[in-house]
C-alpha cells in the first residue's frame, strides 16, 4: 500500500469516526484515558497517524534520497581536533591530573572538614548565595595558609610513575 492510499484510507475513516461522534453528541474529556469512550480513543489514534503520515510526507518532499544529511561546521570540528590536540600533549594530561585532584579535594573538605553536608536555605537564589559563602570561606583559608607559610606559587602535583 502507498502512502497516498493509506492517507486516504487513514483520512476517510478519521472523517466517519468525526460524523459519527458528532451524530452520537460523545463529549470529548482530557487526560488520562479511564475516562475516555472508545470512539475518543480511536479518534485520537488516527489523529495522530494523519500528523505522522503528513510529516513523513514533508520529510521525504524535503529530501528526495529518503536519507537524512548531517551537516557539521568546519570551525567546530578545528576546534575539536586543537581540543583534542591540547588534552593529549603532556601538560595536558598534567592539567587534567590537576583539575580532578583539586575538585575532589575540595569537595571533601567542604562535606567533612567544614561539616557542610546539605543546603540550609530553599530557593534558588538562595542557594546561590550560600555557596558564593562558601566559596569565599575556602578562598579566605587558603590565602590565609598561604601567606603564613610564605608559599605564594600555584602548586602543580606531577603525574606519579
Amino acid at each position: 500500500m502507498s502512502s497516498k492510499e493509506c492517507k486516504k484510507l487513514v483520512l476517510t475513516e478519521f472523517n466517519n469516526l468525526r460524523n459519527a461522534c458528532k451524530s452520537k453528541n460523545i463529549i470529548f474529556v482530557y487526560g488520562k484515558g479511564k475516562r475516555k469512550s472508545e470512539e475518543q480513543r480511536k479518534y485520537e489514534m488516527l489523529e495522530e497517524w494523519l500528523n505522522k503520515l503528513n510529516t513523513y510526507k514533508c520529510i521525504k518532499s524535503k529530501n528526495k534520497s529518503g536519507l537524512k544529511r548531517i551537516y557539521v561546521s568546519e570551525r567546530f570540528e578545528g576546534l575539536r581536533r586543537k581540543s583534542e590536540e591540547n588534552i593529549t600533549t603532556e601538560e595536558g594530561i598534567t592539567e587534567r591530573l590537576n583539575r580532578s585532584i583539586q575538585a575532589e579535594g575540595i569537595f571533601s573538605y567542604i562535606k567533612s572538614g567544614m561539616r557542610y553536608l546539605r543546603f540550609r536555605h530553599r530557593s534558588m537564589d538562595k542557594i546561590i548565595a550560600e555557596m558564593k559563602l562558601l566559596a569565599l570561606a575556602i578562598n579566605i583559608r587558603k590565602l590565609s595558609n598561604k601567606i603564613i607559610e610564605n608559599k605564594l606559587g600555584f602548586i602543580r602535583y606531577k603525574e606519579a610513575i
